[in-house]
């Protein structure tokens, strides 16, 4: 007779993240484990994240006090209830299912004393990496020396490499089906992106320095000095992009001059902790980001769309094909469902390049008309040396010199 599926409690994730979940009991667990709404499941996985995070928490252990919940948190906390495990973010599927089997086998034999890893140094191991340190089992995880740190898209449950931190790993889709447009879009205004564009809008408008607290991390906005300062890394500040916000905590203004000593006594941050970028700089990482090789809402891929600006990749994340879709953007509108098979690259670079450069208001729509027009238009705004320019763009985009003098 076939065992029956333990059922599973999942608390504080998205419809995409159930889905990863979904895919992932099925395929990875052999249906061992099933999704359920039953708040009282065996066991129960929570994401301390999200606005209420802990209290949900709390609520689930008040509700039953055998049920096993699995909390996970960019954060490392800990609990000296043997039924409340805590597991950092991004979740290895590997160690995920080997810990589920460990929960599974626990219920069954009533017995959850092994649950919590050990201090014996046999069974755990600590690997220090760029002042960070994280708990694994007794084989730890591949570790490469002065590697850029890895992050994780909400939607899947494995370590992504660093490459693709900016774009994702979405494949390429049939552009022409307007079912699939659903699946490489996503909404700016529902995550921390649309956060951070409020509060910079709010602190430009007013010309006052502005600190946002947002999903438990804090930001300070100087408008006269076109900056923002945070105490967040980029470890911290990656998976929050991915999360939902329903509401800012908190949006004040700094009634201070514009000093950078000011500001520190008045949020309360350590100066030494603080990080300072550009507020350009800010928004393009967090766009990238929160796009993660998909395209933001509001911009149609079959409406034409021209680069206004060049970006400053001297100050900005730069990834692949990058520098080549600016080109190509720059010269002539272009629809975005075009430029990968013009530039034989995955859509994804695409799509990322082009939300970010949307954040920074870089993107301008075409009005329909031919390409040689709305190229002309802008050729009238920038008032760069001709020759010079084109043969850059050229050997940028790929196209040959005799057609870019002809163009």
């Amino acid at each position: 007779m076939k065992k029956q599926p333990v059922k599973v409690f999942m608390c504080g994730f998205d419809d995409r993240s159930h889905k990863s979940f979904e895919i992932f009991f099925t395929n990875m667990c052999h249906g061992e484990y099933i999704i359920s709404d039953n708040r009282e499941s065996p066991i129960a996985i929570v994401d301390v994240d999200v606005a209420r995070g802990m209290k949900a928490l709390d609520d689930l252990r008040s509700r039953s006090a055998d049920q096993i919940i699995l909390a996970i948190s960019i954060l490392e906390h800990d609990s000296e209830d043997q039924r409340i495990l805590h597991n950092r973010k991004p979740l290895n599927h590997k160690m995920l299912k080997r810990q589920l089997a460990k929960i599974k086998k626990a219920i069954a034999t009533n017995a959850f004393a092994d649950l919590k890893p050990t201090s014996k140094p046999v069974e755990q191991k600590t690997i220090a990496t760029k002042k960070e340190h994280y708990a694994v089992d007794s084989v730890p995880p591949k570790v490469v020396k002065n590697a850029k740190s890895h992050s994780t898209a909400a939607a899947t449950l494995m370590t992504l490499p660093d490459d693709l931190n900016f774009v994702g790993n979405k494949k390429d889709v049939n552009l022409a089906n307007s079912q699939v447009i659903a699946e490489i879009s996503y909404s700016p205004r529902l995550r921390y992106q649309g956060a951070v564009a409020k509060a910079v809008n709010h602190a430009t408008k007013t010309g006052k320095i502005t600190e946002m607290i947002c999903l438990n991390i804090g930001i300070v906005i100087n408008p006269g000095e076109s900056t923002i300062a945070t105490t967040a890394g980029d470890n911290l500040l990656r998976p929050i992009c991915l999360l939902p916000v329903d509401v800012i905590d908190s949006l004040v203004e700094c009634e201070v001059e514009y000093g950078g000593s000011g500001t520190l006594r008045q949020t309360d941050k350590p100066r030494q902790n603080l990080k300072h970028c550009s507020i350009e700089a800010f928004i393009w990482k967090v766009a990238l980001w929160s796009s993660r090789g998909c395209i933001a809402e509001g911009l149609d891929i079959h409406t034409p769309v021209y680069l206004s600006k060049w970006p400053n990749f001297t100050r900005l994340e730069n990834f692949p094909h990058a520098m080549r879709i600016a080109a190509l953007l720059f010269q002539k509108a272009i629809m975005p469902a075009e430029i990968g098979r013009l530039l034989d690259i995955p859509q994804r670079y695409v799509f990322s390049f082009i939300s970010a450069s949307q954040a920074l208001g870089y993107i301008r729509i075409s009005k329909r008309r031919i390409d040689n027009t709305m190229e002309a238009e802008i050729v009238q705004k920038k008032a760069v040396p001709r020759s010079m320019l084109r043969k850059l763009l050229g050997r940028l985009v790929g196209t040959p010199d005799n057609q870019t003098r002809a163009s």
